[in-house]
């Protein structure tokens, strides 16, 4: 009934070429004069979203300035599946032009958001690859789960966009899931020549390993995967070990990826190990360093090993 007052009493009342820029635009979750030009090809789309508003077509303006603008969440929600079912073709074009326009303006969840809709899974991998750090230092692990999770099960993710997804796992406490993409990972780069591409991708998953190890406790697959490749790790991608996942809270034990105050004889060893690998590869200044330094410092305050505690808060000093 509500569907059937939309289409009869709003949409089919409306002059044809505002009926028309309607259908067009709300494939868009948020618009502005240009990217409403770029997909209706009318230069004059300005003047239709003023016209949009004067009909009351439930849109919403999203600034002070009335720049960009929204319509109405249960009204988008209608046009588009009325799109999606008489013009599937045209739903998919119009995604995917949105999400050009978007990537041409720096506007990059949008652009992945697009390229989603339309179903165009290597322009998304190429997105998302460019945008993932910048994600990560937002903080927003739930939307890049949102948009690994968007991918067919069928699609072949590259390695390096399988990683990610694994290291997004662990942050989100999904281990199971991420234990086997990163076993499935291993296999693959088994077929890999020696090459920068192979060092990057085993120092990545080291980090990640590492962080799975620390998150879920699993010590004895951490300790059979290093001991394969300690003497070989490499530079790391700073995706990883320059990865700021904490800017407000100032007790690491009570991040994702903390030792929850809890240290044991394991997690000492594995830290100060870990700890030696960075730094022998230059590594000492980045974030991870810091952050395992600083749970250690917070299990030895727990434990009252004191002594253990001021030397290392010196050093993190030194390297701070």
């Amino acid at each position: 009934d509500v569907a059937d007052y939309l289409f009869q009493e709003v949409l089919a009342q409306l002059p044809a070429d505002l009926r028309s820029f309607v259908l067009t635009t709300t494939v868009l979750d948020r618009m502005d004069a240009g990217i409403c030009s770029l997909l209706t090809g009318d230069p004059a789309s300005g003047d239709k979203l003023d016209a949009a508003r004067r009909f009351n077509l439930f849109l919403i303006p999203l600034d002070l300035k009335h720049e960009w603008f929204r319509y109405h969440h249960l009204f988008a929600g209608f046009v588009r599946e009325h799109l999606k079912r008489h013009q599937p073709d045209e739903w998919l074009r119009l995604n995917r032009l949105a999400s050009r326009g978007f990537a041409s303006r720096g506007l990059l969840d949008e652009a992945v958001d697009h390229a989603m809709a339309a179903e165009d899974y290597a322009e998304a991998g190429r997105l998302l690859e460019q945008h993932i750090p910048a994600v990560l230092e937002r903080g927003e692990v739930s939307v890049l789960l949102r948009w690994f999770e968007g991918f067919p099960p069928a699609y072949e993710l590259s390695m390096e966009l399988s990683l990610l997804y694994a290291f997004v796992l662990v942050l989100t406490g999904h281990f199971g899931q991420a234990e086997a993409r990163l076993g499935s990972l291993e296999a693959s780069t088994r077929t890999l020549k020696e090459s920068e591409r192979l060092k990057q991708l085993q120092s990545g998953i080291l980090f990640v390993r590492s962080n799975l190890m620390f998150a879920s406790g699993d010590f004895t697959n951490w300790f059979a995967f290093i001991g394969t490749m300690l003497d070989d790790i490499l530079p790391a991608n700073p995706t990883y070990y320059m990865f700021n996942y904490n800017k407000t809270e100032p007790l690491v034990r009570r991040t994702a990826l903390g030792l929850k105050g809890v240290l044991s004889a394991d997690t000492e060893k594995i830290g100060t190990l870990f700890m030696g690998v960075l730094a022998a590869h230059g590594w000492q200044g980045s974030l991870i360093h810091l952050y395992v330094k600083q749970s250690l410092v917070e299990g030895y305050y727990e434990w009252n090993h004191l002594g253990e505690c001021r030397q290392m808060l010196q050093e993190m000093t030194a390297l701070t």
